[in-house]
């Protein structure tokens, strides 16, 4: 079944304008279950490109505005096999860094993505 996925990851301490991110977690989410070599697989098909944009809230694509966007990503997502794990290295806009550096230690970083979904919750 189609569905569209909703997951957070904690975002790590900013240093300048540059952040390592996680992006999401093999195991149980809020959207799903989601499987290790799922998220290795997602990585391998650049699910996450460098350059997709960081967006303070999730709305409809057609509806973005680019004033919602906070920074982007620099690289590619790249599946970690120790942590299980979606990660990219990101750059904050300076423009948004003290709401950032601020919002970090009390707000998660948040994805959404289209999927499929089984019947038991496996994404």
């Amino acid at each position: 079944m189609k569905t569209t996925l909703k997951e957070r990851a904690t975002l790590a301490d900013l240093t300048g304008g540059k952040v390592r991110i996680r992006l999401l977690s093999a195991g149980q989410g809020s959207s799903g279950h989601y499987a290790a070599p799922i998220l290795e697989e997602a990585a391998n098909s650049l699910a996450y490109p460098a350059g997709s944009f960081l967006y303070f809230n999730h709305s409809k694509p057609a509806s973005r505005d680019i004033r919602d966007a906070f920074g982007v990503l620099e690289s590619n997502a790249e599946y970690d096999a120790e942590t299980q794990a979606l990660w990219a290295n990101a750059e904050i806009f300076e423009t948004h860094r003290a709401v950032i550096k601020e919002l970090t230690p009390h707000a998660e970083l948040s994805i959404e993505a289209n999927g499929d979904m089984d019947e038991s919750g496996g994404v």
